[in-house]
């Protein structure tokens, strides 16, 4: 099963971080990003090791511990990485999630 990592790259020229990005994607679905550095994949939990190799490549976290350890980003990404880390921590599915604003037994929102 495919689970999500965020994935720092190291401090580059513009050209060679967005080199580094499509090199990436064309090997992982690329969930989200904030500027140039940070990326979130859809990738295996077996697929951690070859990001950490992959070029340009300057940190892998796969959970909200490894987020903590990183180090070198501005107060932006900080925020990123955070919120990211965080909707892991979620309780479980809410009623209705998915679904329609006005599927059956549901208010629409305004009302």
């Amino acid at each position: 099963m495919d689970n999500e990592v965020l994935v720092v790259l190291a401090p580059s020229p513009d050209a060679a971080l967005r080199e580094a990005v499509q090199r990436i994607g064309a090997r992982f679905h690329v969930v989200s990003t904030l500027g140039a550095r940070l990326l979130v994949l859809r990738a295996g939990a077996d697929a951690h090791a070859e990001i950490a190799q992959l070029p340009g490549v300057q940190a892998v976290a796969a959970d909200a511990h490894a987020v903590a350890g990183l180090h070198g980003l501005d107060e932006n990404e900080q925020l990123f990485a955070a919120a990211w880390a965080a909707q892991g921590a979620k309780s479980g599915p809410r009623r209705g999630a998915g679904l329609d604003w006005d599927a059956p037994g549901f208010e629409p929102p305004g009302r």
